[in-house]
């Protein structure tokens, strides 16, 4: 520093001196720290079931938030449904054929208001007539069973009685007795009968009013006085178009005594007493046999009895 002038020795002498100034101005500043601290502030919420926590943190002049996801606890109710489980047991649906309709019919005189004509029986019908399907035309039929009548009547003199059944709304039997040497039968029948849109592809050629009557017949033929009864069936046939059907048959026309309220006494037909004739050795082959049995039984019972024991010596 020898060759250093004065003003520069001074000027060299601030210099340093600020930069010691300096130096310690920022040794200064690095010692001494300011801390600004700012208070943490905690919220805590609970709403039922959820948690929800939130923290915010300020440091100096800078502020950190924090989220916290608010933790969600969910509860399952578990429903059980109990089902009521209910067994049902059908029954098969037995199917009985249902008796025939059994009609009894009592026709009184005019003249002394007393019955002269008693009759009972079940009938039905087989209708011929003509069917069209697809514009071809055909033969056909159609079973009617009677199960119920709308009214009769009937009329009655010396020598014939009339006995009228009307049904199916249109529908009228005539059966017409007559008397001869002290012998009736059924010698007229008469049937006035519908044809309409129930019978199965009925051609429109048959629909409407039919009728058919027969004379000069000869059923049910027996000495007066007397019921002619017939449970077999009887089937007539109504000049080819109409099958007449009787059951369980029992008539007395001509009544000679009107204060008795029963028929008198029956004359079979032929078919029942073929029925009941082949029922006979049906009955005496089971006697039989039952007797052949007993006398079994009886001889093997007998011969236990004196069956003879051992002889002692």
């Amino acid at each position: 520093m020898k060759h250093l002038s004065k003003n520069n020795f001074m000027g060299y002498i601030a210099f340093m001196m600020l930069v010691a100034s300096v130096l310690s101005a920022n040794n200064d500043s690095t010692t001494t720290t300011t801390t600004s601290t700012t208070p943490t502030t905690e919220t805590t919420v609970t709403i039922i079931t959820s948690t929800t926590t939130t923290t915010t943190t300020t440091t100096a002049s800078t502020t950190s938030t924090t989220t916290t996801e608010p933790t969600t606890t969910s509860t399952t109710t578990s429903t059980t449904t109990k089902q009521d489980t209910t067994t049902t047991t059908t029954t098969p649906m037995t199917t009985t054929v249902a008796p025939d309709a059994v009609f009894s019919f009592n026709v009184t005189s005019p003249t002394d208001n007393t019955t002269c004509l008693r009759a009972k029986f079940s009938f039905s019908f087989v209708v011929k007539y003509l069917g069209e399907y697809n514009n071809a035309t055909y033969n056909a039929s159609l079973p009617i069973s009677i199960e119920n009548i709308q009214s009769y009547d009937g009329e009655c003199n010396q020598t014939f009685n009339v006995l009228n059944v009307n049904f199916k709304d249109t529908w009228k039997l005539k059966l017409n007795y007559t008397l001869s040497n002290s012998i009736y039968q059924l010698s007229n029948i008469k049937l006035d009968y519908t044809i309409d849109s129930t019978f199965p592809n009925v051609s429109n050629k048959e629909i409407g009013k039919h009728s058919i009557e027969l004379t000069n017949l000869d059923y049910f033929s027996a000495n007066k006085d007397n019921s002619y009864k017939c449970s077999s069936l009887t089937s007539i046939d109504l000049n080819g178009t109409v099958t007449l059907d009787l059951k369980n048959y029992q008539a007395e026309p001509f009544i000679k005594d009107p204060k008795n309220n029963d028929f008198d006494t029956a004359i079979e037909c032929p078919a029942d007493i073929s029925n009941a004739s082949k029922l006979v050795p049906i009955i005496v082959g089971s006697a039989l046999a039952v007797l052949v049995v007993l006398v079994l039984i009886a001889y093997v019972i007998g011969r236990r009895k004196h069956r003879p024991g051992y002889q002692q010596v």
